[in-house]
């Protein structure tokens, strides 16, 4: 079960709150017929309603994170866009995509007199089984033979509901906590590790850690080195140096492949940050806490389980 964290910006929850409904997007996709591109609307997390049965592989959770799916005619799968993950299925599908930007969910909670949204707990790529969503979704598609979601109101109603009962159901209530002076809120820090964490071999640009972070890339950055102690780019050159040394400890890999895995760009890289970081050569490194051979074990789950201290 994976913990969905999200944050948002006050201009955002402005926009949303003229007419949350608005904010929500609905779309019939069907691959056969045309690409599938889902909408920018910032943080969001996205509802993918399965009109027909799908079985294929999946980029599902972490990006470039495939796996088989088996999903029948009605399953309903939960993402998260902000983490990277696009729900991009390899075969042929028939769905209806329902985009909630975080800014709704957080309304929604105000409106209800909660405590704001964390996240969302849910399982990537798993079928929800949940008979609201399918009722809520069903009724969705009645206008569709009088043309498209053609009845405004009626759907606006619908997608309030289904955003009200996403967040009632999967919300995870945001505790209580303190603004450090000058720095980032911890579910803010826990957050922006977890995305960096996450996309150490493919890298991340500030603008779009800040973005999921809704921040601005000036305040995010000042902020987060606040309550870090380091830089974003810095907090990521330690992860993924405590992600090569895992990998040399435990693996028999070369270091090239292990320079490639840690986002470095070639093993010359690798050795310079790592000199540069540990006072000697990854090579001379690995010879000294290297184990047994009997001992080592493969690269799965290696980069994801560990991090800077």
């Amino acid at each position: 079960m994976a913990c969905i964290a999200r944050s948002m910006d006050r201009t955002q929850t402005r926009e949303a709150s003229a007419n949350p409904a608005d904010a929500i997007e609905i779309h019939e996709v069907d691959s056969q017929r045309a690409p599938v591109r889902l909408p920018d609307v910032g943080p969001a997390i996205l509802v993918r309603h399965m009109l027909g049965p799908y079985l294929g592989e999946a980029d599902v959770g972490a990006p470039g994170a495939s796996r088989l799916l088996a999903l029948r005619a009605g399953a309903t799968l939960i993402e998260d866009l902000q983490l990277g993950s696009r729900l991009r299925m390899a075969r042929p599908f028939h769905a209806i995509d329902v985009v909630i930007p975080w800014s709704v969910l957080d309304i929604i909670a105000i409106q209800a007199h909660a405590a704001p949204i964390e996240g969302l707990e849910a399982s990537s790529g798993v079928d929800l089984a949940d008979p609201t969503i399918e009722h809520l979704i069903g009724a969705m598609l009645a206008p569709l033979g009088e043309g498209f979601f053609s009845s405004r109101p009626y759907l606006a109603h619908l997608k309030l509901a289904l955003a009200t009962h996403v967040a009632h159901a999967y919300g995870r209530p945001r505790p209580h906590e303190r603004l450090a002076r000058g720095g980032l809120a911890p579910h803010l820090l826990r957050r922006a590790q977890q995305i960096l964490q996450s996309n150490l071999q493919a890298g991340l640009s500030l603008v779009t850690l800040a973005k999921a972070c809704g921040l601005s890339t000036r305040h995010f950055a000042r902020a987060f080195q606040e309550s870090a102690g380091v830089t974003p780019h810095q907090w990521m050159t330690t992860a993924r140096i405590t992600a090569a040394k895992a990998m040399m400890r435990q693996t028999a890999l070369p270091l090239a492949q292990i320079a490639d895995l840690c986002g470095f760009s070639d093993q010359s890289h690798l050795t310079r940050v790592f000199k540069r970081e540990e006072g000697l050569p990854p090579a001379s490194w690995r010879r000294d806490h290297r184990q047994t051979r009997e001992s080592c074990r493969g690269v799965g789950g290696v980069i994801g389980a560990v991090g800077p201290n």
